[in-house]
């Protein structure tokens, strides 16, 4: 079961239904619509791959698969910004 958090340097803000989240030592920042803000919460909750798109799916009228492909593209994303990293259970 795979599972991601912003690394804890990151700073995040929802601001109406859009996050903005900084990344500090550059400076840069970053805009995540609606629904990666969403998913972004989830897994700030401590939820799977799985448990977000479970969620997803029985929020909007979406496929599983879609939702899938989505929520990996926003976590590929984020991985290559720096801005998340994989949670490793003990």
């Amino acid at each position: 079961m795979t599972m991601y958090k912003l690394k804890d340097d990151v700073l995040a803000q929802t601001v109406v239904d859009e996050m903005v989240i900084l990344e500090p030592s550059g400076g840069e920042y970053f805009t995540v619509n609606g629904v990666g803000t969403q998913m972004i919460a989830l897994l700030e909750q401590g939820k799977s791959d799985e448990e977000v798109v479970a969620a997803m799916t029985a929020k909007y009228d979406v496929s599983a698969s879609e939702v899938r492909e989505d929520y990996q593209a926003l976590i590929d994303q984020l991985v290559q910004q720096g801005l998340v990293e994989e949670v490793t259970n003990a």
